[in-house]
Order: C-alpha cells, then sequence, then structure tokens
C-alpha cells in the first residue's frame, strides 16, 4: 500500500496498516510500514507540463497554488529512490515481521 506521506493521510495509512499487520498476521500475512518522508522525484516536474496551458485560464490560480505548495516541500532532506526502494526491498525479502521500517538514509519519523 502506497500513500502520500501528509499530516491528513499519515495517521490513516498508519491505524489501517496496524490493523492488517496484527489481523493478518495471524494468517501469514506480513503488512509493514515504510515512511520515508519526502523523496526526490520528478513529480512537480514532467508531470506538471500542462501549468501554463493558455487553453485552460480558469485553472491558472489552482494550477500555481499546487506548484507552489510542492516547491514549499521540496527539501535537500529528501531521500532518493534508490534508498527508499532498499529499504521496501529488505522489507519484502528479509523474513522478518517488524510494523514499521527505518534505514539510516531515510528520514523516518518512526
Amino acid at each position: 500500500m502506497t500513500a502520500p506521506r501528509s499530516a491528513r493521510s499519515a495517521p490513516a495509512v498508519e491505524g489501517l496498516s496496524e490493523a492488517l499487520h496484527f489481523e493478518l498476521g495471524m494468517l501469514g500475512i506480513r503488512v509493514e510500514l515504510v515512511e520515508p518522508g519526502g523523496v526526490n522525484t520528478d513529480f512537480g516536474g514532467r508531470s506538471f507540463v500542462f501549468t501554463h496551458d493558455p487553453g485552460f485560464p480558469d485553472y491558472q490560480p489552482l494550477v500555481d497554488m499546487a506548484a507552489a505548495a510542492l516547491q514549499e516541500e521540496a527539501s535537500d532532506e529528501n531521500q532518493e529512490p534508490h534508498e527508499v526502494a532498499e529499504v521496501i526491498f529488505t522489507a519484502a525479502t528479509d523474513g522478518t515481521d517488524p510494523l514499521r521500517r527505518s534505514h539510516p538514509a531515510l528520514n523516518c519519523d518512526v
């Protein structure tokens, strides 16, 4: 399960993951939670190529707000995608069963 890490969605994702961890664990199904924080991707780059489309002037204020919010979230403390992938791969393959995963390279608040 993946979800954006934000103040609104994080508690819901954590609660659901914790419930699934304990309930499905009895059936041998593992559920682990990885919370990497910010990840350096091009999500706000190529995904926003429509930002200045003159054909949609009514949407421009909303698009500008979204672009500004993404820029505010940019941080030098973000993780690289390969660092997050390493933690997820380990979670899926190491045979252990912790609820939460951390890694020194990730800025996890676990």
